[in-house]
């Protein structure tokens, strides 16, 4: 499970670093999609697989309902990024998309904080704020036709 956390993070991080120097290039639209690609495809995609396969690891439950719910919320944002990509979407699209799972992760790390430690929230915080970032920047672009 480490293994996945580690990569998660490094794909994170990497993204990240693409999609702000394509915004200090003045690349708005290759910049959110290149962090949508590169940071949360794979961020979401092993935190799914995370949740499917090492439940008990993450949250101890006398059910896996809530953590299979988590894999497929995961897995439901990679699919959608996927899609927007493949059907060229404009970037207020990536931002919608984007935005929804910033909920997710707000919402995670609520209830990580209630339920396990506020200790672990910490992991949460540094991609809801690049997450904003990059949903504000996408709002405010406008695509040309």
């Amino acid at each position: 499970m480490d293994l996945l956390l580690s990569i998660e993070t490094i794909f994170a991080i990497i993204g990240t670093i693409i999609g702000l120097q394509q915004m200090y290039k003045k690349n708005t639209k290759k910049a959110i999609q290149l962090f949508s690609m590169i940071a949360i495809i794979p961020l979401s995609f092993f935190s799914g697989i995370r949740h499917f396969f090492y439940r008990d690891t993450i949250i101890k439950t006398s059910t896996p309902f809530f953590e299979i719910k988590c894999g497929g919320i995961n897995l439901g944002i990679v699919i959608s990024l996927i899609v927007a990509y493949l059907v060229s979407a404009n970037t207020q699209s990536y931002a919608s998309i984007l935005l929804v799972y910033t909920i997710y992760l707000i919402v995670s790390a609520i209830t990580t904080a209630k339920y396990i430690s506020y200790r672990n929230t910490y992991i949460f915080i540094p991609m809801i704020i690049v997450l904003i970032y990059f949903i504000i920047i996408a709002y405010q672009f406008q695509d040309k036709k």
